[in-house]
């Protein structure tokens, strides 16, 4: 619901939604069906569930529907997000490759500290990303932590993985 040019959600026992919530939408695809808070990582949906993530916080107003990048905390770890600034997806979190990083559910992924550069599967590929999330493209013999070696193509996608260079 809009309210003085800021929307809020509203489960459908007519309370007002505040901090993140796995959202499932009635046919309508704007009334909220049913509003689950999630206050661990394990309560988190799946890429591919019918449930939206949303985040209602207290900027500009308390309840306000979160747009754009967030840094929010789950289980004592914060986590970067990114939720849609406009379309019919307004809010939710983003799902895909944006701005050269893969988002699940509006979660960044990101290569766990200390290791530089780490493997995530995407639909199918393998993707090399760092610590703060960007997928490695076009990369000739990078090393991670562990001494291991990483050669990408345009889209970031491993195509050599080994204990030596490379040699083209």
């Amino acid at each position: 619901k809009t309210i003085k040019g800021q929307k809020y959600g509203f489960d459908p026992y007519g309370k007002m939604l505040h901090g993140l919530y796995a959202i499932t939408f009635e046919e309508d695809g704007r009334t909220i069906a049913e509003a689950r808070e999630i206050e661990s990582e394990d309560e988190l949906p799946g890429e591919d569930d019918d449930e939206y993530l949303y985040f209602f916080g207290d900027s500009p107003k308390e309840g306000a529907m979160k747009t754009g990048t967030a840094a929010l905390e789950i289980d004592g770890e914060r986590y970067s997000y990114k939720f849609y600034t406009s379309g019919s997806k307004k809010g939710a979190g983003v799902n895909g490759i944006d701005d050269d990083c893969i988002y699940i559910q509006g979660r960044r992924m990101e290569a766990e500290d200390g290791t530089k550069y780490e493997p995530f599967e995407y639909k199918g590929e393998e993707y090399l990303i760092n610590t703060s999330g960007k997928i490695m493209k076009n990369k000739k013999n990078i090393k991670d932590a562990d001494d291991v070696y990483y050669c990408t193509d345009k889209k970031g996608i491993i195509t050599y993985t080994g204990d030596e260079k490379q040699e083209k």
